[in-house]
This record gives structure tokens, sequence and C-alpha cells, in this order.
């Protein structure tokens, strides 16, 4: 069984074998965890978005992350959340990640803050990730990150990887560089998904 077809089964067939953080469901590859905290230690970004909250596993490690580095907050956004786990540092929108509404509430907070960083890990069909690469982006700022969750599974159709490939050919793409800091570990599912903001 090569990687790409483990990593499959694990996420498709394999739901009961899902970590937790803090006692929460975590919908995430340990070795992708290790990749947020070395991004969140090395670049601090003040403001972290993440569309799709699903059990909050992720957002908790995520502010629990901005403790270490002793400042930043989370915007976690989702349509219909499993659960919102409690912390200081996390705010949570409930609503659709591309509407008028949610976007004019993220721009309004990302204002205040200096430094930004964007997760995309809402719905993963192509047409869905290529609205959300078109309006999150404008919001990271300059030498931080935006992640597109499962881009590394190439044989998903109209997924996040052709998202990708259409976004950096367009106006905005040109402005992001897709990088290899993914190429540490063999096994992850940011894989292919890290731009980071010239």
């Amino acid at each position: 069984m090569d990687n790409e077809e483990y990593l499959y089964n694990w996420i498709f067939k394999g739901k009961n074998k899902f970590p937790r953080w803090r006692g929460n469901k975590i919908l995430k590859y340990p070795t992708d965890l290790i990749l947020y905290h070395q991004v969140i230690w090395d670049k601090r970004p003040d403001l972290i978005v993440e569309t799709g909250t699903a059990y909050g596993g992720s957002t908790l490690f995520l502010a629990d992350m901005l403790d270490i580095i002793g400042k930043g907050l989370i915007v976690s956004i989702d349509y219909k959340p499993v659960a919102q786990p409690p912390h200081p540092r996390i705010k949570y929108i409930t609503g659709r990640t591309t509407s008028k509404d949610v976007l004019n509430e993220v721009r309004e907070l990302s204002g205040y803050r200096k430094t930004t960083m964007v997760i995309l890990d809402s719905d993963h069909r192509r047409p869905h990730v290529k609205r959300e690469l078109y309006h999150y982006s404008p919001i990271v700022t300059s030498g931080q990150y935006m992640v597109v969750e499962d881009a590394w599974y190439k044989g998903q159709k109209k997924g996040p990887a052709e998202a990708i490939d259409w976004f950096m050919r367009t106006p905005r793409g040109k402005q992001f560089e897709l990088t290899k800091i993914d190429d540490q570990f063999r096994a992850c599912l940011t894989r292919g998904g890290w731009l980071i903001k010239k």
C-alpha cells in the first residue's frame, strides 16, 4: 500500500482512529499538526482564519499554539459545526464561509491585525475551494501562509488540487508561491497546499 492509498483509507475508512487534542476529535494527520506548529512558531501570526470547524479539535490546537507564542486570535468558520470547544483565543462564526456577511466580518477582524494566516478546510469541492481562494487570499499578509487542506490526493476529481492550479494562474494567485515545506514528511494531508504570500 503506497502513501496515497494509506492516507485515503485513513481519512475515509478509519474515522474511529482520528486523534484527539485535549479530548476533542481532530481531523488532521499528526505530521500536519507538526507543520502547523512550526509555521506558527516561525511566522507568529496575529490572526489565523480557519474555514471548517468540524469537531473543533484543530481549532483548539491552533489556539494552544498561539498560547505558546503569547499572542493571536483564531477565527473558525463553519456552516454546521459539530462542536466548538471554548478558548479565549477562539472566535467562532457560524455561517457559509463565502457568504457576504461572513466575509465582511472576517475582513473587519483582519483589519485590526498586523499579520494574518488562512487555512482552507471546509467544503473540498473544486468550485467552493476556488471561491475561498479568491475571497480569502487578499487578507493573507506578506510572508504568511494560506494552506489548502486535502490537496494531496490528486485522485479527487474537481477537488482542492485543481482549485490551486487554477488559482496560481490568476492575478491574486501570482502574489503567492507554492512551497515545499511539506516535503519533510512522507505523509501529510496538507501536501501540495502550502502557499506563502510574497
